[in-house]
């Protein structure tokens, strides 16, 4: 009898995450994204709430320094800001923002791969619910939309290039382990950011 291989990591994590995951399609702010309900202020306060969680949690990220991979292929908060700004908000306001309290040493490259699971994971459904927002925003460019379509074209190769990096880290069972842990709080922390 042939002994079956372990998932990748990338599996292991989908299927760790697989509950609050779904959990954070019924937040209401995000079922109003995906219905097209989000009227403007609406949709100018979730960027808010968003910029508040990805700029904090990108500098930890980048602090941990993940294996083989750059910070410009992942931040992300730099988008939000200049979506927002094309909604009209100003620098001040963006920088008054409340912001995510991330806590804890400093991370482990493995904990930054599964922090960066959640957030690179965030973007690939970003084309279709970028187009819920037509009625607040002009439809032929990125302007105010420009963090949703960050996954898309050539985001979908960086997709795949940093799942190839994830299960490379997590062939080892401890990074694993603490690439998994990462997910699953990032989830939690997320969703709580948001309820």
């Amino acid at each position: 009898m042939l002994a079956s291989s372990p998932p990748s990591a990338r599996i292991e994590l989908r299927h760790a995450t697989a509950a609050v995951h779904e959990r954070l399609h019924h937040v209401p702010v995000f079922a109003a994204l995906a219905e097209g309900r989000l009227d403007h202020a609406g949709y100018v306060g979730l960027l808010g709430r968003l910029h508040g969680f990805h700029d904090p949690f990108e500098a930890a990220i980048e602090q941990a320094e993940p294996l083989g991979l750059q910070p410009a292929e992942w931040r992300r908060a730099h988008l939000l800001r200049s979506d927002m700004a094309a909604l009209g908000q100003s620098a001040a306001t963006i920088r008054r923002l409340p912001r995510y309290p991330v806590v804890g040493s400093r991370w482990s490259p493995a904990r930054a791969m599964g922090v960066l699971y959640v957030i690179e994971g965030s973007t690939l459904g970003g084309r279709l619910l970028a187009r819920q927002l037509d009625h607040l925003v002009p439809a032929d460019g990125d302007a105010g939309r420009s963090f949703l379509l960050s996954g898309t074209g050539i985001g979908h190769v960086r997709w795949r290039d940093f799942c190839t990096v994830l299960d490379f880290c997590g062939t080892d069972a401890a990074a694993r382990a603490e690439m998994v842990s990462g997910a699953i709080e990032t989830f939690r922390d997320f969703e709580a950011w948001f309820v």
